[in-house]
């Protein structure tokens, strides 16, 4: 099939958009060139659906941006690189340091009366363009919670009042690993929301000289916009709207979320199944984020996998290439599970069994 000329134009201009992004925050960010593609493809991508009335009682779609959450060690340029791509997009940031004493009305706002009676809305940090919630496994069950909302549908309640965000609402999360002093275990209706989960490396030796000496050189006058939020919305909506998914790609999602929902109809993890049922012990948590939702995730993924290498149409390989990223923000052991495993086997983080797993259920689930 022949695509539209017109369409193959606007095409391109939007992928020159997402690779002038790209090439614009690795200027800046050193040494984390693979964590920052799959960042601006997660802006770019449509990792959240839904609709909802507009002022005017018309019902409107709502194509909100995936959502992505970073586990590693401090120091590594995440809170940089959030800052540096509100500056590149024109957006507004907010960073949100967690705590546990931390409040649901500190992130989505509350209403309080004034003198007058007038009731007046005091809005928190998720009004803004790309939130940085930081350390978010700090927070209290309750306000984790207060960004499921926000998050899958760019809308907050307050005082039975609906109020909607901005058309880009990107959230970056990090969270420290499993047993860190201080943190809990993180909501998985909020682990849903995320699209994807990055590992951060450290930097090498020649990275960390390399670093010190551009921070020692750098010229804010060099770090300029080259885009803004609305054009954001409409890259994403072109790649969704004029993308072609055809059946066996999806095909290829649901068996993959179908198999680590059901590891022993394709024969997955039988080792560690094995460990779990020996020890009277499920292996994974009962988990929410082993839904549909991952399915819809997936195919927005697809999408702007295929879109960055300038096809219109997705491929099971596209689905494969974020699959991991996106199951590694699903996947949760259960705790003794956890310290069954971590015993037996050696590993410092259950993040590393987590990748152990998808790495063999990458291997043996295959596209028909």
């Amino acid at each position: 099939m022949v695509e539209n000329p017109e369409i193959r134009k606007e095409r391109q201009k939007y992928l020159e958009l997402v690779q002038k992004l790209s090439t614009a925050l690795k200027r800046i960010i050193i040494g984390q060139n693979e964590v920052i593609d799959k960042v601006v493809k997660c802006l770019f991508a449509v990792g959240q659906r839904g609709f909802y009335l507009d002022k005017e009682g018309k019902t409107q779609r709502f194509l909100g941006c995936g959502h992505a959450l970073f586990e590693g060690p401090t120091g590594t340029g995440k809170t940089v690189l959030c800052n540096t791509l509100s500056i590149l997009v024109r957006g507004e940031m907010q960073r949100v340091s967690c705590e546990p004493d931390h409040m649901p009305s500190d992130l989505i706002g509350y209403e309080m009366p004034l003198a007058d009676g007038v009731e007046r809305l005091f809005k928190g940090a998720v009004f803004c363009d790309i939130l940085l919630v930081d350390e978010i496994n700090r927070l209290p069950p309750k306000t984790q919670s207060a960004l499921l909302e926000a998050m899958a549908e760019g809308q907050v309640t307050i005082n039975r009042k609906t109020h909607r965000m901005g058309k880009v609402f990107f959230v970056m999360g990090t969270q420290n690993p499993s047993k860190f002093k201080g943190t809990v275990s993180l909501n998985p209706a909020l682990s849903d929301r995320f699209m994807i989960k990055i590992l951060m490396k450290e930097t090498t030796i020649d990275q960390k000289v390399e670093i010190a000496e551009w921070t020692h050189k750098f010229d804010p006058e060099t770090l300029k916009s080259i885009t803004d939020v609305e054009e954001i919305s409409q890259a994403r909506e072109f790649f969704y709207d004029h993308a072609l998914v055809k059946k066996p790609v999806l095909k290829y999602c649901a068996k993959l979320l179908r198999a680590f929902g059901h590891p022993e109809e394709f024969s997955l993890f039988e080792k560690e199944r094995a460990l779990a049922a020996k020890m009277k012990l499920k292996l994974f948590e009962q988990s929410p984020p082993l839904n549909d939702r991952v399915l819809l995730q997936l195919h927005g993924a697809a999408i702007i996998e295929a879109a960055s290498h300038d096809r219109p149409h997705a491929e099971p390989a596209d689905a494969r290439a974020m699959a991991a990223d996106i199951f590694r923000a699903k996947l949760m052991l259960t705790g003794p599970a956890l310290n069954c495993l971590l015993t037996e086997n050696g590993w410092q983080t259950e993040s590393e069994i987590i990748n152990h797993l998808i790495e063999e259920a990458l291997g043996k689930v295959l596209p028909d």
